[in-house]
Parts: structure tokens; C-alpha cells; sequence
């Protein structure tokens, strides 16, 4: 059953716009979607604070296509061919489905309200009246219109439906204008992000390696400025990721360019420096809390991105080859924790583990996936003489056993 409104804007006037309706409930649905994806659009790109409810349904839904292939080839996901390929692609797949997505749902909604009245576009015919347009053909029209291509093969069917064929041009545009400027800067991020993380990890592949090569041979003051300058870095970093959440979702075709395992690593060795190390031997406690709380704010960020069944807290790192490296005894200043405090540091390290773990890398993994053969085999010649030979004999330092993580 059909039923026909039909509204007369204004006057007497011969060329009234008049929009004669037979479908509300076509019209409803496709304004209902126009809106819905306008607002994710404007959203995703404008409001610097989290993606629009379509984005965040998206990155998800891809992130499991690109993980769930890899999972089935084998245990450990990143090192498998399939793991490869689709971390090198992983920012193309995010970006050409996001278009898709927006520019899909505009050509749905406006093709719906356009169907709501079958005149609303007419085939053109200078001789006398066309035919009114099929499905297909108010899809093409609609194609033309919001790319503003124009052919002219076919035209609105009344005043009131060329004022929406101006409405669906500008829209065009500006979904266009807004996706174009967001992919521009989401770039950006996403070279920053590896950026990070390949200075992290630049430093050492595991915590013993990085506080020994920033160790003078008194203090740790070389590590001090070091996390001065990273809590810059992560801070900027933090609001990237607010701003384009999209970026978690890029995996790295080198692990060393995965900033959640590159950031783990850097919170262990703060932890070691701040809980272990004696206190006079500590570097400033003014730059370890400042990178520290540069972390938290990255987590913090992280907290409606990773998987709402949190992990186990990792147990804490082994930290005896201070008395083999300089004669330290390990201070364990975590035992002057109250119950709160060390109730935070587990919820803080059991995040940490979450964001490893999103990016298919296990916490046991860490020092295997950041080092390179050839950079074992330098590291193992540098160490000794970058702690003044007390390291011969010594086996390099792992996060936990790969087996039992």
C-alpha cells in the first residue's frame, strides 16, 4: 500500500517546489542512516577525542579479520607469513574500509530517501518528459551527485528534489573534504607511532640491556634524561591516539615498531630503576615519575580499545643480574608498598600486558620479538664492555620464559 503526502512549500506560484512523497517509511530510513553517518564522519574526524560509533564498529571488525587468519596458522601470530602480509597491509585495509564504509552508507541513505517518491528523478528527455528512474539508475544519479560529475543524463524531478540534489553535492564534498584531511593526518600518526617506538627499542630488547648502556659507571644520569625526553614523546603520542584511535589498530610489520611492546618494555625498566636499584644509585625521581605518568596517560587512552577480559599481571621482572653487573643488591622497595599502591601497580602492568597482547605478541615474547639475531650477537660483544667486563658469563635477560608465557 502506498501512501501519498504531499507538501506545498509556498504560494500561487506555478514553480512551487512541491515533494510528493509515497514511502515515509523510506524516507525515514534513509534519513535515519544520512545522519548516522554524517555524525560519525564529522565525529571521527573533528571531534580529537575517540572515532563515531561506525569508525569504532569498523576498526574492530577489521582488526579481527586481520588477527583471526594468522591465529589459525599458528601459536605464535606475528611470526607466520599470513601474520606478514597482513601487518604490512593492515593501514590500507583500515583506510580503504573506512572510506567504503562512509561513502557507502551516504549512497544508501540517499538513494532510500530518493526512492521514497518514484518521480524524484527523471530520465532527461529535451523533447518531452523522461521516464522515471530505476533503483539502479537513482543509484548512479546519486554516484554522480555526491562525486559532483554532473552527466545530466538524468535530472531531480521537481524544485524540491533539485534542492536535495544540492544537498547530496555538498555532502559529497564534505565527506570527501573531512576524509581526505583525516587519512592525511591519521599518516602522520601512524609514522610518529613507529617513530616511538623504534627509539624505545633502539635503547636495549630488554630492561638489563637499557639501564646498563645508560649507567656511567656512577649514576644513572644518562637514563634520566633519556625518560625526560620519552615522556615528551609518549604525551604527544597519547593524544594522536585520542584523536585518531584507528592507529592502535595498525599492526607493525617489525616488532620493534610495535609501540604497546616498545612502551612495556620502557615501564619495565622505569619499574626496575624506580623499586630495585638502591637508592643512591636511583636517577631522578623527578624524570621517572614524569615518563611514568606520561605512561598512564597512554593507558588510560587504552582502557575502551583493548579486550574487556583482562589478562593475569605478568610477575615481576628478575632482577638479579645487578649483582653480577655492578655488585648492587636489589633494593625491592615495593615491599614498602601499601596494599592500595600495589594494587595499582598490578592494574597498571595488567594493561600493559592487554596492549602487548592486542598486537598479537605474547608478554613472555617481549626480548625475542625485539631483537634481531645480528643485534644479539652485537649486543653480546657490546654489554661487556659497556659495564666494564663485569658481565662475562652473564645470560642476557628475559622478561619471562617464552615456554611458560
Amino acid at each position: 500500500m502506498h501512501i501519498r503526502v504531499d507538501m506545498v512549500l509556498s504560494g500561487e506560484n506555478p514553480k512551487t517546489p512541491t515533494v510528493q512523497i509515497e514511502s515515509p517509511l523510506l524516507l525515514a530510513l534513509g534519513a535515519l542512516v544520512y545522519v548516522t553517518v554524517m555524525w560519525d564522519v564529522v565525529t571521527t574526524t573533528l571531534s580529537m577525542h575517540r572515532g563515531g560509533p561506525l569508525t569504532n564498529a569498523l576498526t574492530t571488525i577489521v582488526d579481527w579479520c586481520i588477527s583471526a587468519p594468522p591465529a589459525i596458522l599458528g601459536r605464535n601470530t606475528n611470526e607466520t607469513p599470513g601474520a606478514r602480509f597482513f601487518a604490512n597491509y593492515s593501514n590500507l585495509v583500515l583506510t580503504v574500509s573506512l572510506f567504503a564504509m562512509w561513502f557507502g552508507g551516504l549512497v544508501l541513505s540517499l538513494t532510500l530517501m530518493l526512492s521514497s517518491a518514484p518521480t524524484s528523478i527523471m530520465g532527461s528527455n529535451p523533447g518531452g518528459e523522461g521516464e522515471a528512474a530505476t533503483w539502479i539508475e537513482r543509484i548512479y544519479f546519486v554516484g554522480a551527485s555526491i562525486t559532483t560529475a554532473g552527466f545530466g543524463d538524468f535530472v531531480p524531478g521537481g524544485t524540491g528534489w533539485q534542492l536535495f540534489t544540492v544537498m547530496t553535492a555538498a555532502s559529497g564534498l564534505v565527506v570527501t573534504s573531512l576524509g581526505v584531511s583525516y587519512v592525511v593526518n591519521l599518516v602522520g600518526a601512524v609514522l610518529h607511532q613507529r617513530q616511538l617506538a623504534r627509539t624505545i627499542t633502539n635503547l636495549g630488547s630488554c630492561p638489563r640491556d637499557i639501564l646498563a648502556a645508560h649507567f656511567d659507571g656512577e649514576t644513572f644520569a644518562p637514563f634520566s634524561d633519556m625518560c625526560s625526553a620519552l615522556a615528551i614523546a609518549l604525551l604527544e603520542h597519547t593524544e594522536n591516539h585520542l584523536a585518531y584511535p584507528i592507529i592502535h589498530y595498525v599492526r607493525a610489520d617489525d616488532n620493534r615498531d610495535c609501540l604497546p611492546a616498545a612502551i612495556a618494555l620502557l615501564d619495565e625498566s622505569v619499574g626496575i630503576a624506580l623499586f630495585e636499584l638502591p637508592p643512591e644509585r636511583r636517577p631522578a625521581a623527578h624524570d621517572l615519575i614524569t615518563v611514568r605518568r606520561a605512561t598512564t596517560a597512554y593507558l588510560e587512552s587504552m582502557r575502551k580499545i583493548v579486550s574487556s577480559e583482562l589478562p593475569e599481571e605478568p610477575p615481576w621482572p628478575e632482577v638479579e643480574w645487578m649483582r653480577d653487573l655492578w655488585d648492587f643488591t636489589p633494593a625491592d622497595g615495593r615491599a614498602n608498598l601499601n596494599a592500595e599502591e600495589c594494587e595499582a601497580i598490578a592494574r597498571r602492568r595488567v594493561l600493559l600486558r592487554a596492549a602487548v597482547q592486542s598486537q598479537g605478541l605474547a608478554w613472555g615474547q617481549l626480548h625475542d620479538s625485539l631483537a634481531g639475531e645480528a643485534e644479539i650477537g652485537l649486543d653480546a660483544q657490546l654489554l661487556p664492555m659497556l659495564v666494564k667486563g663485569k658481565a662475562d658469563g652473564v645470560e642476557r635477560l628475559r622478561p619471562q620464559e617464552v615456554a611458560a608465557y
